[in-house]
């Protein structure tokens, strides 16, 4: 009798089983291989550069993806018009694979927005108000429809659950069934949910190719949860195929689609015309005649005439085996990069139709600014059988990259197949990195590994075309390790993962450990994933916390506690943001996804223009300024209208050849001419405009890295440049300057990281990484001198201690991540207070009062309070410029703008002092400092060239000249001497100074400068008076430890810390010694005194008395030590920005300081003489001083008091000359 348990389960074998091992013809007809997989898989990576296309290691395939059109939607459902190219494998397979079957968009070629492939045996999908109705009723996945997604990438709908879903891909994309409702075409369909929820409709069946009758379902519309939605419109179905006619939204933005012989066997896209703007297609028909007669995508032709042009294998015999037939051969880009092919013709499965067009050679041709010139990837394939994984090998201008892949050989059949691992193949388990050098590789440097494990998703069983394994269940790949050996140091990442394969857990482990955890939300039980409801990391209080809205937008966010309230328009665009101190901005009328107003806390409101493209035509600040914006056909930026005048406004245009693109901008005589690549690097920038154009030019390396930047000079690419050197992992290794002096780094074990400098000293700095080399905390710097700091870090990489030279500072921080409290040796502990949002409004230092300030609804500081009514305030205009500061001592700055934020006016009040003084700027219209107006009145005028350079100083200086880097080269002051200095070509140094100009005198001045190999001055030489020459020596920090001059020798000592331990200079010597606290205690040797210090850390006592106010300014001058001082000596009164305005003296006198807004001193006033100083600048140095005296002669020796301060003898003023 025959064992009925044993039957049962061999039929179960024989009926799941053979039909995988034999019958691989019984599928979907969409279905392919393992190594025909189209499209992009998420357990893989793809070989390429940031470029459209890329290889995949696994299958060998090419790939590629353009975006002809983006129109931007509101709610962000923009309209995104992909197409994508699968280079062709085999001519067996779907229709895309092979060249019999003509598309409308050229073989290999496709442009969609989804597609449901059916299988002959269940072509019709139920509609049905439930979700179990339409499910394949097979044991098996073989037959059940297969999502098609715009890029290309195909995905099996297998059963799922049936109740919130009838199917379900590995990719997390769901199907529920069509309700009855929407079955408007009576042909059923399905409903597609994305991962990030978007609703798909696919109700419209129909046939792609006119020489395939595969049928397909396609999408008619695409819904995000807020409503928003894309309608698609097709050809009446009175052809065997449908075409694509148009798409619309709900927010009217339109699409349309032409095609040449709509009805014929040959139909090809013509067009496609948004916004008055067309994109044309060109195609080439293949060179035979015998059968149908496929058709090739020539050009691709964009509203501004640039164009993709491809070109293919097209022969004219369909006899024998030729590599890459019917493939593309070469791509040309817009931007001119022509990228080329070459195929080979492997076996990478068992089966015949596996044998298959691979990419052996991919390479950039013609390249400008690259080294070298035409960059080149060979591709080697290796098949693996079990145990062994496939391989592929990616041979690069400078790298050799190796994958390991899970093939279909690669995993033993076992017994029956069944249950062996099918779900891992094409994953990848290895990527090492090496060198590639006269075209070997060398000994890896980075090897990746990563571990699989599988999710059950279905309980449907699983096979695939071409291959012999069977899974009783349908399984997916999910990583749960990928561990990284980099510089002899190992970096692991350990992933767990929820039931809908989102990661909620990942243990890091490298230098440093963190785990952080991960919890999920659907919102309003939609089918959206990746919506992080909280995430925490060890060893740090409190987490992260989101909330949603019913349709999936963020409605708050809670960043350990800081809390952020967003609400949204019914089209689910923003509306308001409400920050944790409750204040809102408000968003209104939005138009292709940008709000055309802005309301915001203070009042201000911003309005914006906004074109049917989705580019922004205008905006108008709170102030009422309005900046415009011009664009070419492609939406590339053409006009600025800036809002102070017709003047101040760029006008840039584009021009494309072979070799790049040239973007010229242009604004009132000035013009930027800036070439790129075809790769889209900036090779070359010329500035016109003045009598000489200012050039500089760089090369890069195959991987984008720059390896040549040019100094700036005249009228041509300078040979003198900075070079650079790079590992095989992308890591700068070399600094190489013109004078071929270089800075040198390398990379060692355990995330070391040591620098040579020029001069040969070595500094290294030790970092640390958790689960991946690349992201780097530093953690200790290891300096010539013996000087360490070592810096400790929590697991957010916020610095914790901070320990150099036996003293340790140390940052503590709150719940929601603020700075609590820092301890600083010198005033040890200060404690923070903050607002809802951030801003720090309180501070104590050690023992002292503590400080406290205050903002504006736009979170501007507006006040510091110190104790004791020490008050300084701010106020803003809607623009948020700053109108006025002021200060408890009675000063008050005041400012004035014009239209483009630049200060035209600046007065200092002096309340106490009963004076006022008012600095003036004027500005030309490319908005360079034109003029400056002194508050005596007199203007300097700056007469800047188009390159924002002054060309004279007033009446001080003309004839001013520069070199190309903008230092300065000479001048002719007032009494006609001329200023000269020299420049190293090769490192920019001044070389020299001279003074000269008038052959009847002798030369004033005339200095020469040597450098060491680091740029420190080293040697000045006086070629008036050799006398005064000097030189001077460094150590490894470049800190100076010797100077010989005219004093004699001197001599500079440092500790651990870098502070100053002594000094002796022509015999005078001092020591410097420093208390447990890191503070300066005592000096000692040639002058013997201590020093004494404020709870704020200011020095109170020394060889002279200090005294300061709570913001650590000090008012008080004492030239004698007494703790009693009544009289000081001097007395100061600072403006709101805290430069010393007012000096008092015991006698009653005032001198009075003016800064300008660049912090420099332009003015002092000295009442008692009846005078004033008012000091010229040039490139940051005072070129001149204008002084003004009235005759007030105190010692009545018949010199006025300001001549006598100007020209003291023996450095006393009051004495003649």
């Amino acid at each position: 009798m025959t064992d009925n348990r044993l039957v049962l389960a061999l039929l179960a074998v024989s009926s799941f089983g053979s039909s995988g091992l034999f019958a691989a013809d019984d599928f979907n007809s969409a279905a392919v291989g393992s190594y025909q997989d189209p499209g992009y898989s998420s357990n893989r990576s793809f070989a390429g550069t940031d470029q459209v296309d890329s290889i995949d290691p696994f299958t060998g395939a090419l790939k590629i993806l353009v975006r002809d059109m983006v129109i931007p939607g509101n709610g962000g459902l923009d309209i995104e018009l992909l197409r994508n190219y699968q280079s062709v494998t085999n001519t067996k397979g779907p229709y895309s694979n092979g060249y019999s079957e003509r598309t409308p968009f050229g073989t290999g070629w496709d442009l969609h927005f989804g597609r449901v492939w059916v299988s002959s045996k269940y072509s019709y999908l139920n509609q049905v108000n439930n979700n179990s109705g339409c499910r394949i009723n097979d044991v098996s996945s073989q037959n059940n429809p297969i999502l098609e997604l715009p890029d290309g990438s195909k995905h099996v709908l297998v059963n799922g659950d049936g109740s919130d879903y009838a199917f379900i891909t590995k990719s997390r994309w769901i199907g529920r069934c069509l309700p009855t409702s929407l079955n408007t075409n009576n042909q059923g369909g399905l409903l597609v949910y994305s991962p990030d929820g978007r609703k798909y409709i696919f109700n419209l069946k129909g046939n792609v190719s006119p020489d395939k009758q595969n049928l397909s379902y396609f999408v008619t519309r695409i819904e995000d949860a807020d409503g928003n939605y894309l309608d698609f419109s097709y050809n009446a179905p009175t052809t065997r195929y449908h075409l694509l006619k148009s798409i619309t939204s709900s927010d009217s933005r339109t699409v349309t689609f032409a095609y040449d012989d709509e009805s014929g066997p040959a139909v090809r896209l013509k067009s496609i015309t948004a916004n008055n703007s067309v994109i044309n297609y060109g195609y080439v028909s293949a060179n035979w005649t015998a059968g149908a007669i496929p058709h090739y995508l020539s050009t691709v032709i964009y509203p501004d005439n640039t164009r993709w042009s491809y070109a293919y294998n097209n022969y004219s015999t369909l006899t024998g085996i030729v590599p890459g037939r019917f493939s593309m051969t070469s791509m040309t880009s817009p931007n001119g990069l022509k990228t080329s092919y070459e195929y080979d013709f492997l076996q990478m499965g068992v089966q015949a139709e596996e044998n298959l067009n691979v990419i052996r050679r991919r390479q950039f041709e013609g390249l400008s600014g690259v080294q070298p010139s035409n960059l080149v990837w060979d591709y080697q394939y290796v098949k693996g059988y079990s145990p062994n994984n496939d391989k592929a090998i990616e041979k690069g201008p400078l790298q050799c990259i190796t994958y390991e892949h899970v093939g279909t050989n690669t995993i033993a059949n076992g017994a029956s197949g069944v249950d062996q691992g099918l779900w891992k193949v094409g994953s990848l388990v290895r990527k090492s990195i090496a060198a590639r050098s006269s075209g070997s590789c060398g000994t890896p440097l980075r090897i990746e590994t990563y571990t699989w494990d599988k999710q059950v998703i279905s309980s449907q069983k699983e096979m695939r075309r071409y291959n012999l394994l069977v899974e009783n269940q349908t399984r997916v790949a999910v990583l749960t390790k990928r561990l990284i050996t980099q510089d002899n140091a190992t970096y692991t990442n350990n992933y767990a993962y929820d039931e809908y394969g989102q990661p909620k857990k990942v243990d890091e482990t490298g230098q440093q450990n963190r785990t952080t955890s991960y919890t999920y939300t659907r919102p309003g039980g939609l089918w959206m994933l990746g919506k992080v409801d909280t995430k925490s990391v060890a060893g740090i209080s409190g987490q992260i916390k989101n909330s949603y809205t019913s349709t999936g937008r963020l409605s708050k966010r809670d960043v350990y506690g800081v809390i952020t309230n967003f609400s949204f328009t019914s089209s689910g665009d923003i509306a308001s943001e409400t920050d944790a101190n409750n204040h809102t901005i408000r968003h209104y009328n939005y138009y292709r996804g940008i709000p055309r107003r802005t309301e915001l806390p203070d009042g201000g409101v911003i309005t914006r223009g906004v074109n049917g493209t989705g580019t922004l035509a205008s905006i108008t600040d709170p102030l009422g300024r309005v900046t415009s914006y011009g664009y070419d056909k492609m939406n590339r930026v053409t006009a600025i209208q800036l809002p102070k005048s017709g003047y101040t406004r760029y006008d840039i245009t584009y021009s494309f050849s072979q070799s790049g693109v040239t973007e010229t901008a242009k604004r009132v005589g000035y013009t930027r001419v800036r070439k790129y690549n075809s790769l889209g690097q900036l090779i070359n920038q010329e500035e016109q405009g003045g009598p000489k154009s200012i050039v500089t030019s760089a090369i890069y390396q195959a991987d984008g890295q720059k390896v040549f930047l040019s100094l700036p000079s005249y009228n041509a690419a300078n040979a003198n440049a900075e070079r650079f050197e790079y590992d095989p992992l992308g890591r700068r290794t070399l600094v190489r300057h013109a004078d071929n002096n270089s800075m040198r780094t390398s990379y060692g074990a355990n995330n070391l990281e040591t620098l040579i400098d020029e001069n040969g000293s070595t500094t290294k700095r030790s970092y640390a990484s958790y689960g991946d080399p690349d992201e780097r905390l530093l953690k200790k710097i290891e300096q010539p001198g013996g000087i360490t700091t070592t810096i400790g870090r929590d697991n957010l990489g916020r610095v914790t201690t901070l320990e150099q030279g036996g003293l340790t500072r140390t940052y503590t921080y709150d719940n929601r991540g603020f700075l609590a409290s820092e301890y600083n040796p010198e005033t040890l502990t200060t404690n923070y207070g903050y607002d809802a949002v951030g801003n720090r409004t309180s501070q104590k230092i050690g023992a002292a009062a503590m400080d406290s300030f205050t903002y504006d609804t736009m979170n501007r500081q507006i006040s510091r309070n110190f104790a004791g009514g020490q008050t300084f305030t701010y106020a803003y205009d809607l623009g948020g410029r700053l109108l006025r500061q002021t200060s408890y001592q009675g000063p008050t700055w005041d400012f004035g703008y014009n239209a483009h934020d630049q200060i035209t006016q600046e007065t200092l009040t002096l309340p106490g002092s009963q004076r006022s003084f008012t600095i003036g700027y004027g500005y030309n219209s490319l908005d360079q400092l034109h003029t400056i107006t002194y508050p005596s009145g007199m203007q300097v005028f700056y007469n800047p060239d188009v390159y924002g350079r002054p060309q004279q100083v007033g009446d001080f200086a003309s004839g001013v000249d520069f070199y190309a880097n903008g230092a300065l080269h000479s001048l002719t002051l007032a009494n006609g001497r001329i200023l000269t200095i020299g420049q190293d070509s090769k490192r920019l140094h001044p070389t020299d100074r001279r003074i000269g100009g008038l052959p009847q005198l002798f030369v004033p001045m005339a200095q020469a400068y040597g450098y060491d190999a680091s740029g420190n001055l080293i040697q000045l030489t006086d070629e008036v008076d050799g006398r005064y020459s000097q030189s001077m020596s460094y150590d490894g920090l470049d800190r100076l430890i010797g100077a010989n001059g005219v004093w004699g020798n001197a001599t500079f000592a440092y500790n651990s810390r870098g502070d100053l331990t002594s000094h002796n200079i022509g015999g005078r010597q001092l020591q410097y010694s420093y208390d447990n606290q890191g503070r300066l205690a005592a000096i000692s040797g040639s002058l013997n005194f201590s020093l004494a210090y404020n709870n704020r850390g200011n020095v109170t006592q020394g060889r002279s008395r200090y005294t300061y106010n709570n913001a650590s300014q000090m008012l008080q001058f004492c030239i004698n030590p007494q703790w009693d001082c009544s009289q000081p000596t001097e007395s100061y009164t600072y403006d709101p920005r805290g430069y010393r305005s007012v000096t008092a003296f015991p006698n009653g006198v005032q001198e009075f300081s003016l800064y300008g807004q660049d912090g420099r001193l332009l003015r002092e006033d000295f009442p008692a003489d009846g005078g004033f100083v008012e000091h010229i600048y040039l490139t940051g140095e005072r070129i001149a001083s204008r002084m003004q005296c009235e005759f007030v002669d105190s010692n009545g020796n018949g010199i006025s008091n300001c001549k006598e301060r100007r020209y003291p003898i023996g450095g006393r003023t009051g004495t003649g000359f």
